[in-house]
C-alpha cells in the first residue's frame, strides 16, 4: 500500500471513524459523519483592524455533502445557521471554515 492510500483508509478507518473521531451532524439537510474543530483560533475579518470572529472547522469527506459549500454564504449545520468564510481541499476530506452567522 502507497502513502495515498493509506491515508485514504485512514480517514475512514480512524479519523471519520464514529468510535473515534467522527460524529454524525447534519449538514445542509443531509446527515455526514465529520469532525468538527471547536477550538479553533479567531480569525480577523476583512480589512477592520481588531475584528475577530471565532471559527469552526469541518472536516469532512470529499464529495459526502449534498452540495459543496460557496465562501460567503450560509451553511447550516445541525439546524444553526453559519457563514462559510472558506473551504479547501485536503487529501481527500473538504475542510470549511464557518463562523456563526451574524445576520
Amino acid at each position: 500500500m502507497n502513502f495515498k492510500e493509506q491515508v485514504a483508509a485512514d480517514i475512514s478507518a480512524v479519523f471519520l471513524n464514529p468510535d473515534e473521531f467522527g460524529e454524525a451532524h447534519v449538514i445542509d439537510g443531509k446527515s455526514v459523519t465529520c469532525v468538527i474543530d471547536q477550538n479553533t483560533d479567531g480569525k480577523l475579518v476583512g480589512d477592520t483592524e481588531g475584528l475577530f470572529v471565532v471559527t469552526k472547522r469541518i472536516m469532512v469527506r470529499d464529495g459526502y455533502l449534498a452540495k459543496e459549500p460557496r465562501q460567503g454564504k450560509q451553511i447550516m449545520v445541525d439546524n444553526t445557521p453559519y457563514t462559510c468564510l472558506s473551504i479547501s481541499h485536503e487529501i481527500g476530506l473538504l475542510s470549511i471554515i464557518i463562523t456563526e452567522d451574524m445576520s
